[in-house]
């Protein structure tokens, strides 16, 4: 589940955990994501809805999310991001909230390490159900 926290029109924040099949807690992390402008490709994120998500590999993502069934729009992903200037309507994974260049935009730590501790829950066969909830402000 995907609770998207702050839309603030550059850029979405969101507080996110995995939970097997039993509704238990695998790991909680943070995201980042591109504001929603109407879904539109490369520069919006997603609408709040039900997703699918199986794993692929790419040569520029390796191992990585893909969500597969959003209403016009293909490649939308699970990966690394620290910056808002990495995502183009994906979703970025780290470990908490930090600023961490000099753009006034709040970043994400750790994307690295918490997306790998998140793949490493996730076989190559799981089909992965992703709730995302509508920003709070």
């Amino acid at each position: 589940m995907l609770n998207r926290l702050v839309d603030n029109g550059k850029q979405t924040t969101g507080a996110a955990m995995l939970l097997d099949d039993n509704y238990s807690l695998l790991q909680r992390f943070v995201t980042l994501e591109l504001p929603y402008k109407d879904n539109a490709k490369n520069i919006s994120c997603i609408p709040a809805g039900e997703y699918y998500a199986i794993v692929r590999r790419s040569n520029s993502h390796s191992r990585h999310l893909y969500i597969t069934n959003v209403k016009d729009r293909t490649y939308i992903l699970f990966h690394v991001a620290n910056f808002n200037t990495d995502l183009r309507g994906c979703i970025g994974v780290g470990s908490s909230f930090k600023y961490i260049n000099e753009d006034q935009n709040i970043d994400i730590s750790s994307s690295r390490l918490a997306f790998d501790e998140l793949m490493n829950h996730i076989n190559d066969k799981d089909e992965i159900t992703v709730l995302i909830t509508e920003a709070m402000i």
